[in-house]
């Protein structure tokens, strides 16, 4: 190597141990951070300010959460209930549970996590206070034309056919059958030895009075009901549980009991001022097609 050579790699190397050594009197004069863009971050402090709203609906019973964090990807919410599926991940938005409708005191626990980060946790105690429903109680379908009605839509629902006032006593088999709603949430269809069967099931030549198919006999023990005021919506989960017409469902009617499904919502519940009456429909198919059940609590003037 000839000294002009040696001369210039000289000269590289005092100007890059001034660069280092600048750098590292600015990290430690300054006191600023000199990590490297691709360090990871630090675990210790890479969430921060965690927190979480709590939000209740429906009958005080159905419990929204949303969580927050600067620095977090995502989040796990655990409602702090002995059940197996009470703990819900999200990225942000919020999510909700339903909490037996008793008063009760859970511990709700969001868990805030990102790649390279220690979990940021925080836990905050939350009664659920239950308020009272107007749907708690016995019914019947009003003894009245006009209980049972279908139509293309909510705003021509019996445009189709709805019962008339001799049906009532054609098809009292039908309008006997009781649907409870018990203050634990539990929910039974109480047919009696008859009820009405659909002419369009498979197995039915012609509708008439007869034995309740299985399983919209009532068999079902575990039916349980949810309603949300706020919303207008009743749920009832559990195969066979069913409202005004057994065949009806959220997507469609069927035809065959094998079909039955686990969950029913009905929409638009509304009650009479005194409470006795109860109206709410559901649509059944993507083109609006809908019935819709009148009611009156057992006792009163309208299921007598």
């Amino acid at each position: 190597m000839n000294n002009k050579n040696r001369v210039l790699i000289t000269k590289l190397n005092i100007m890059n141990f001034l660069k280092t050594g600048m750098s590292a009197l600015l990290c430690v004069g300054l006191m600023v951070s000199c990590t490297k863009k691709d360090d990871p971050i630090d675990s210790a402090s890479g969430i921060a300010d965690l927190s979480f709203t709590i939000e209740a609906s429906g009958l005080g019973n159905i419990v929204s959460v949303t969580p927050s964090a600067t620095g977090a990807s995502s989040f796990s919410v655990d409602f702090g209930t002995d059940a197996t599926d009470d703990v819900l991940a999200t990225v942000g938005p919020k999510v909700s549970y339903t909490y037996p409708s008793v008063a009760a005191t859970y511990d709700i626990t969001v868990t805030a996590s990102a790649t390279g980060a220690d979990d940021a946790v925080l836990t905050k105690s939350y009664t659920v206070a239950v308020e009272a429903s107007d749907i708690v109680g016995r019914w019947q379908l009003l003894h009245e034309a006009g209980a049972l009605a279908v139509g293309p839509n909510l705003e021509n629902v019996t445009s189709w056919w709805s019962n008339d006032l001799a049906a009532v006593k054609t098809r009292d088999c039908f309008f006997d059958d009781v649907y409870e709603f018990n203050a634990d949430q539990s929910f039974n269809n109480i047919v009696g030895d008859a009820t009405w069967l659909e002419g369009t099931w498979e197995s039915v030549p012609e509708e008439t009075c007869g034995t309740a198919l299985a399983p919209f006999d009532g068999s079902n023990k575990n039916a349980t009901w949810s309603h949300d005021p706020e919303a207008g919506t009743v749920t009832l989960n559990g195969a066979g549980a069913f409202l005004g017409i057994s065949k009806v469902h959220n997507t469609g009617e069927l035809t065959d009991p094998a079909g039955v499904k686990e969950s029913i919502t009905y929409s638009g519940v509304t009650f009479s001022e005194d409470k006795n009456y109860m109206t709410l429909h559901i649509q059944y198919d993507p083109a609006g097609n809908t019935w819709q059940f009148k009611f009156a609590r057992e006792g009163s003037d309208g299921a007598n």
